[in-house]
């Protein structure tokens, strides 16, 4: 299969029967939420099959690994992932980015919804770090305006 997502796909996958199938992928929920004015985010992910939810540093073990990041916005403020997708997430080897780029492992396959953004990891060459941002639109707080970002880390073992 060429497209690594979610969505689910008709034909004969590892000997099945024909039928519909769903991609495996790295599911990151983004929960955005209101420090004195500030708007601020934080994430949980999840692994392709995993039950248990993680903190931290996403890891990827595979080459062409889909990640799916789920927007939880709040209400009044309208977040949205930027469009297009390579503005919705900026990414950096040296550092959190200050600019577009993909690191040279992220592909932007589809553009973003209003609260998805889905990205694939080719995780080539060493293993190394992805300092990155995602980018949000919205209404302006009393003390903050977007862009509002949020800058974890992805690390590919």
């Amino acid at each position: 299969m060429s497209e690594a997502t979610e969505d689910e796909v008709e034909g004969k996958v590892a000997g099945k029967p024909a039928g519909k199938v769903t991609v495996a992928h790295i599911r990151v929920d983004v929960y955005a939420h209101l420090d004195d004015g500030m708007v601020n985010f934080s994430h949980v992910w999840k692994e392709p099959g995993g039950s248990k939810k993680k903190k931290g540093k996403i890891e990827v073990k595979d080459r062409d690994t889909p990640i799916h990041f789920h927007l939880h916005g709040l209400p009044g403020l309208d977040l949205a992932f930027i469009d297009p997708a390579c503005d919705a997430m900026w990414v950096d080897l040296a550092g959190c980015p200050s600019g577009p780029g993909d690191g040279g492992q992220i592909l932007y396959p589809t553009p973003p919804s209003t609260n998805e953004l889905k990205v694939i990891d080719t995780k080539v060459g060493l293993p190394c770090t992805l300092h990155y941002a995602l980018r949000f639109t919205g209404n302006p707080t009393a003390d903050d305006s977007p862009p509002y970002e949020y800058d974890p880390e992805i690390k590919n073992v």
